[in-house]
């Protein structure tokens, strides 16, 4: 199989497709590349983190865990354990506000996560979906096929290329 006499033999709209799936595919990849070096500094970040901060918060010394979570800006979990541990910092020094400290914690924590969610989610935007659009019609077809019944095409088309959403008239 000779792959530049089907190039040369491949049409000018064939040419473009085929370019263009493979730009996608090097942005496809970009982002894979991106996202994995990304998550390995973060977890890297975050494993140097865990020890520090926890050995603050055993040794009740919030300011210190606080600087642990800023030292380590990389770290996924020091951004939301820093950001929900600065929010009720000031009410854990009164015994009567515990349970406004869980609270709004919990409510810091959520806060954080949906924060770091989303700018996680920067580049997926051009990423292909996990799964195909009908899944069950139970076999491949263009996505007007459910129009094809009144189209009469559906009918002349051989039975191998039939699915039930394109089956003929009763």
């Amino acid at each position: 199989m000779d792959y530049m006499k089907i190039w040369h033999d491949t049409g000018t709209l064939n040419k473009g497709i085929v370019i263009f799936l493979a730009l996608m595919s090097v942005v496809s990849l970009s982002v894979a590349v991106t996202k994995w070096l990304r998550f390995r500094k973060m977890a890297t970040a975050t494993r140097a983190f865990a020890p520090v901060f926890s050995q603050a918060l055993e040794n009740d010394n919030i300011p210190e865990a606080l600087a642990a979570a800023d030292q380590y800006p990389g770290s996924h979990v020091a951004r939301v354990l820093g950001e929900s541990l600065r929010e009720v910092a000031p009410l854990l020094e009164d015994p009567r506000a515990a349970g406004a400290a869980i609270v709004s914690c919990e409510r810091s924590v959520k806060r954080e996560q949906i924060l770091l969610a989303n700018d996680l989610k920067s580049g997926m935007g051009c990423s292909p979906p996990s799964a195909p659009p009908r899944p069950s019609w139970g076999c491949w077809a263009p996505p007007w096929a459910s129009c094809a019944p009144s189209w009469g095409w559906a009918r002349a088309a051989p039975a191998s290329r039939r699915c039930r959403a394109a089956s003929p008239r009763r």
